[in-house]
């Protein structure tokens, strides 16, 4: 249909009701330390950058794989939970170690498996941030396997599209972790999550590059994370559409993170951009399922 219905669920941006005076003083207070630089935005991976490099290099057999992973062993234990998930695994049967995930998802999945465990492991948990950070990440699940889906039609990379998608909201994921360290630190009471919202909103978008920045990828994700705000008009920018058009089909179908509402996807920008037919998007149902299986992640 032309119109989007409502979404799913209730967006996670919700910057309609007042802030209260409380929330103002905290927000000055995060203001002022993020702006000082007291304040770690930052999500750099971890030393899973070791097997990285060993699923990076294609002479790597399965045994190989699975042998570097398993030399740290909380990464291995939710590489092997996230291969059993319904979102990577599929249809096939649940594989009972970890050689065996790596043989049935395959090199070139499991290094989008790994980017996926790897982000999840760095962000800050807590009362605060907790079920903001965890719409926020399945908000971006969801973008990413969208926009892997369409990026064949587009003529673009599926794990490009898959790493740009996943990264797409990190700078907000990354306020969310510094509000709550800043949080566990500052006498001011808790904020409500307006003020919390607006510390994202306000921060969030551009702090993409920072953290971007640790996590050595290729030039055109790092610039479609940067800049898929601004892609229109922007020929050169066709994984920025891209990401753009699958953030918008999951915050109008699946999981919104703000209250602004794309109605006419068949008319939407990026498919002119990416020379789309609107026939190509997925249905409402393919994506609300995407936000279930994202959940069990």
């Amino acid at each position: 249909p032309a119109n989007a219905p409502p979404p799913a669920e209730e967006p996670v941006f919700d910057r309609t009701q007042p802030l209260l005076p409380g929330d103002q003083e905290w927000l000055q207070a995060f203001r002022h330390a993020h702006l000082e630089g007291e304040l770690r935005v930052k999500l750099a991976p971890n030393s899973s950058v070791r097997v990285m490099r060993v699923v990076d290099d294609p002479r790597s057999t399965a045994s190989q794989l699975a042998e570097a992973i398993q030399t740290e062993p909380a990464l291995a234990a939710e590489v092997l939970r996230a291969a059993n998930s319904a979102l990577f695994r599929g249809r096939g049967a649940e594989a009972m170690d970890l050689q065996q995930a790596v043989v049935r998802v395959g090199q070139r999945q499991l290094k989008l498996l790994l980017l996926t465990v790897m982000l999840n492991s760095q962000l800050k948990r807590g009362p605060l941030v907790d079920e903001m950070t965890r719409k926020v990440w399945r908000h971006s699940l969801v973008t990413s396997k969208l926009a892997a889906g369409l990026a064949p039609r587009a003529g673009l990379q599926p794990e490009a599209a898959f790493m740009a998608g996943l990264f797409h909201d990190v700078g907000c994921l990354a306020i969310l972790s510094a509000a709550q360290v800043f949080q566990n630190k500052s006498a001011l009471p808790p904020p409500t999550p307006r003020a919390l919202l607006e510390a994202v909103v306000e921060f969030g978008y551009e702090t993409n590059a920072t953290v971007m920045a640790d996590w050595n990828f290729p030039e055109d994700v790092v610039e479609a994370v940067t800049h898929f705000r601004g892609y229109v008009g922007a020929q050169h920018r066709p994984l920025a559409a891209l990401v753009a058009l699958s953030n918008d089909l999951c915050s109008a179908w699946g999981l919104p993170v703000d209250l602004r509402r794309i109605r006419d996807l068949e008319r939407h920008p990026a498919l002119k951009v990416l020379e789309l037919d609107p026939e190509v998007l997925p249905s409402r149902e393919f994506v609300e399922r995407l936000v279930e299986l994202a959940a069990q992640l």
